[in-house]
Formats: structure tokens, sequence, C-alpha cells
């Protein structure tokens, strides 16, 4: 999600091609993000955001959209922003749900970026049988808007289904997770060079649905126990249910990791971290990863990590730690070890 698309969400109330809410309307703002409007939504608004570095910045945020509309009947609610992810499925979850959440004849209100399917939103609407659609473009985004009215239900029921949290083989996971459908290929080849002798109390940086958690438990016997932290509240829901057979040796921490974590004193920690604010490889969300891991281990504590070939953290691992060692290269990929 971008501030384009934020910003141009908010377009036709202050072009007055809408009405502001009320403090009577109920109102519903899906995958939110602060903004200097917020103030003229109604006090009762539900925000709902699982991304933490955005939701902690919101008024009383929900942290998934089964949370905040547990009912997929509610038909309640006068109005519907949602700033729209790139995941297609995600997408039409979110607007499914807000369609199930409004009453008829109320107000759904959708905008993405130009360059994250800012395009194909009239498309997805008109599969829901959504007609007379506004739509404006502004800031390299698109706004709909359009009223609910005769709804296709079982096509609303299908979207509901493929968005909601799902089991893939053996995996819990969730359109909108990080690799929700897939193990990762870096995640694959650090676990191949995580030694079986790991042992002590350690952590899983940015764990996703828990995949580098479960396989680290199922090859180092000696592991005492493991902190999964995610800054996506569905992810961490996730790897709860994966790593249910360890609950004695887990925990789970909604956490945004680009900032030090209160965890001290760790023998180990494992990481892919993350390289993207929305479309724009952001190299320095995984140089905080290793600062904040740096902050989180012990005396020789060790950093295991994977990483893309183009992404140079070598200095920033070189800097603060005493010990670097590159394990492997290749596929795309380096795998670290660093040793405080």
């Amino acid at each position: 999600m971008t501030d384009n698309a934020i910003n141009t969400l908010f377009y036709p109330f202050e072009t007055e091609r809408l009405e502001w809410p009320t403090a009577d309307n109920l109102c519903a703002f899906i995958n939110a993000k602060a903004h200097p409007e917020l103030h003229k939504l109604p006090e009762s608004t539900l925000f709902i955001q699982p991304f933490k570095p955005y939701a902690i910045n919101l008024p009383s945020p929900f942290s998934t959209i089964e949370e905040a509309m547990p009912s997929t009947k509610d038909q309640s609610h006068d109005i519907a922003l949602i700033a729209l992810p790139k995941n297609q499925i995600e997408s039409e979850y979110y607007i499914a749900k807000a369609l199930s959440a409004l009453k008829e004849n109320a107000t759904l209100i959708c905008a993405a970026d130009n360059k994250a399917g800012g395009s194909r939103i009239a498309k997805t609407l008109a599969k829901f049988n959504l007609k007379n659609i506004n739509q404006e473009s502004k800031n390299k985004a698109r706004v709909i808007w359009c009223t609910k009215e005769n709804i296709d239900q079982e096509y609303l029921s299908k979207a509901i289904e493929n968005g909601s949290p799902q089991t893939i083989g053996t995996t819990h996971t969730q359109a909108g997770i990080y690799g929700w459908d897939k193990v990762d290929r870096g995640s694959a080849l650090l676990m191949e060079h995580v030694p079986k002798e790991l042992k002590g109390k350690g952590a899983d940086f940015g764990c996703g649905y828990g995949y580098l958690s479960l396989k680290a438990l199922e090859k180092a016997p000696k592991i005492k126990f493991i902190t999964c932290l995610d800054a996506d509240a569905r992810a961490l829901k996730a790897a709860e249910q994966n790593l249910s057979a360890h609950k004695d040796k887990t925990a789970f921490i909604w956490s945004d990791l680009t900032h030090s974590p209160t965890l001290k004193n760790l023998d180990f920690i494992l990481m892919n971290p993350p390289f993207h604010e929305g479309k724009k490889t952001d190299s320095s969300i995984g140089i905080n990863f290793i600062k904040s891991a740096h902050a989180a281990l012990g005396k020789y504590g060790e950093l295991y990590m994977v990483a893309n070939n183009q992404l140079a953290y070598e200095p920033a691992l070189n800097d603060i730690f005493f010990k670097v060692d590159k394990l492997f290269e290749g596929q795309g990929f380096k795998v670290y070890k660093a040793l405080k």
C-alpha cells in the first residue's frame, strides 16, 4: 500500500463528490493507514490494519478483519473504505467482507496505486455485480466508489472463502501473508545451512507463517525455545497454528522489527528479512533487522540470515558483529552466520 492510494481514497470527499459520513453513520476503513483526514470519520469507525507499523498510528485499530468483522452477514454499515493491496485474492476478500458489512444501498470506496492494481479495480468490482461505478485518477492512483445493490452472492461467498485463513497441504496460511502459498526459496536455503547442533533460546525475526521456526525445531532438538516475531498479525496467527505441536517451546509477538525488540540475551536468531516497502526495494529494512538482531543477542549469540544477492548487507553485518561468515552464495541468495 502506498501513500498515493491513501491520499486518493479521500478524493471524492475532498471534491464534494461524496459527503463526509456523520456521527450517526457506521463506517469501516479496511487496510487503513494514518492520514490527515481521519479525524473527519466518525469516532465509531472500525480501523482494520494487520501491519503493525501502520496500525500503531491509527485510533483503536483491529489487527485483522476477522477480529473486526467476525460475521459475514452483518449488513449494518453505511460506508466502507478500502486501500486495496496488490494481491488480487486479498483485495477481493477485503471487498467481499466490506460488502457483507454494508447495508443495501450503502457506499463502497476503494483506491489503489496505478502500479498495484489501480487499473483493475473496476473489473474486480464488476465480478460482484457492482454497477453505476464512479472513478477518478489522482496522485498516480485510482479511486472508485459505488453503491451496494443486487450483489452476486455466489461470487461474494467465493471471494470470502478464497481469502480467509486456510490450510494448504499441512500449512496454515492466508492470502496477503508474505509467500503465503509457497515455501520461500531463500528460507529453504537458510535451513540447509542452520546446524542441527543449534541450541538454547532464540528467535525467528519476520517469522511469516512459521516455516523457519518449525524446520529449526524439527532439525535441532537442543533448541529450548523460539520466539516468533512479525509485523503482520495474520502471519503470527498462522505461525501459532503451524507450531501448535511445539506450544511449550514457542511464543508469538506482534512486532515492528525495524525497531529493537524487548528480547535480550538470545543464543540465536533466524531471519529472512523483508526488503520491500510497497513495490520499492528498500535495503534499510533489512539493515534495521540486523541492528535489532544484534541488540537482542547475548554475547557469542549467533545470527543466521539469508538475503537476495543484490542486497548489500555485508557492511552492516561487519560493522556491528564480531565475526561474519558467508556460508553459501548461489541461486540468487547469500546465507550468513554472524557472531556477536
